[in-house]
This record gives structure tokens, C-alpha cells and sequence, in this order.
């Protein structure tokens, strides 16, 4: 084997670092929503709930919540670049950029054990707020 034949040190290094950043990435995002699931899926009442399946839908909670959160916050900042561009694309137009903003970041980011037992939906997207453009009336109303 020759010189020539080998792959030069310079196009391996840039795929390890690579992956290297996409475990530091995952790990780091599991590791700081580990704790906090905990203390969120479980309210007052599912503590005070003495039922044989409240142990069990806490830990199913808090496991869903770690790839379901990763992937709303994933979600959240994507909405937030986007609403940000779509400022300046629709000339200025504030509403567009507020109503993505409020889907993209409002709605549920922790699977609690209340989703689970379809006591309250889980919302991935957010409501935009509706009430604010029927206050004022539109321009050139009577």
C-alpha cells in the first residue's frame, strides 16, 4: 500500500469531530431534561394517588418526555428563526411572524401522566391568540 492509496488524516478527523458533536449534543440535551421531567410529570393529585398504575405512568412519562421535549424545543427555536425571516418577507407584517411564533412555542413541552391517561390532550402546536384582531376592527369599517 502506498502513500497515495491511504486517505489523507484531514477527511477522517472532520467526520469523527462530527459525530463526537452530535453525542456531546444528544447527551447534553438528556442529561438537562433528566431531572426536571421528574418533578414536572407528577402533580399534586397523581402524588396523593395511591392507584398501582401512578408509579408506573410517572416513569412512562418522564421517558417520553425526554424525546418528545428534545423534539418540541427543537421545534420552538426552528419556529423562532422562521417567524423572524418571515418579518421582513411579508414587508413588515408583525401578525405573521407572531402567529408562527405563538405555534411554534406555545403548547406542551412535558408528557405528564394526565396525557397519558387522556385526562388533558397533549398540544405539540400552540393556539395563536385569536382575541387580539377581533378587538379592533378592520380598516375602512364603518
Amino acid at each position: 500500500m502506498t502513500d497515495h492509496d491511504r486517505k489523507p488524516r484531514s477527511e477522517v478527523r472532520p467526520r469523527w469531530i462530527v459525530l463526537v458533536a452530535l453525542v456531546l449534543v444528544v447527551t447534553f440535551a438528556t442529561v438537562s431534561l433528566g431531572p426536571a421531567p421528574i418533578a414536572w410529570a407528577m402533580t399534586d393529585s397523581e402524588r396523593a394517588d395511591n392507584s398501582p398504575a401512578a408509579p408506573g405512568l410517572g416513569v412512562a412519562s418522564w421517558f417520553l418526555t425526554i424525546p418528545y421535549g428534545v423534539g418540541k424545543m427543537a421545534f420552538a427555536l426552528l419556529g423562532g428563526v422562521v417567524g423572524a425571516l418571515a418579518f421582513p418577507v411579508t414587508g413588515g407584517n408583525l401578525d405573521i411572524s407572531k402567529t408562527i411564533w405563538q405555534t411554534s412555542s406555545y403548547g406542551n413541552y412535558v408528557v405528564t401522566p394526565d396525557h397519558l391517561r387522556g385526562d388533558k390532550p397533549l398540544r405539540f402546536f400552540g393556539q395563536p391568540d385569536t382575541t387580539q384582531g377581533a378587538a379592533a376592527p378592520a380598516p375602512g369599517a364603518p
